[in-house]
């Protein structure tokens, strides 16, 4: 694997960012507290909002991490959203069927 910013393309700025972003993101999983995985995770959307291509780079990180915070802290699936979404059957009634809460 290449390292950022040494190829020339990628601003020092940005490169040091993006190094930052995998430090954060290897150690994410060891925030204990849910209220501040959920504050980590919306960080980490605002970081997608940034001018800094080599961050997308990084997306195959990123999404998972957030979308797994999202399910954990949010109570949110995606066969709810998904069959809520199109009518299939009332929120309420698909989520205690399918998700057991």
């Amino acid at each position: 694997m290449q390292t950022i910013g040494t190829d020339g393309a990628t601003p020092p700025g940005h490169a040091l960012l993006v190094s930052y972003v995998d430090f954060w993101m290897d150690r994410f999983d060891s925030i204990g507290s849910a209220h501040a995985r959920k504050l980590a995770a919306l960080a980490a959307c605002q970081l997608l909002t940034l001018p800094v291509p080599a961050l997308l780079q990084r997306l195959d990180v990123l999404l998972p991490t957030i979308s797994s915070v999202v399910v954990e802290v949010g109570g949110w699936c995606f066969a709810c959203y998904n069959d809520c979404r199109w009518g299939a059957m009332p929120h309420t009634q698909h989520h205690s069927v399918h998700c057991h809460t």
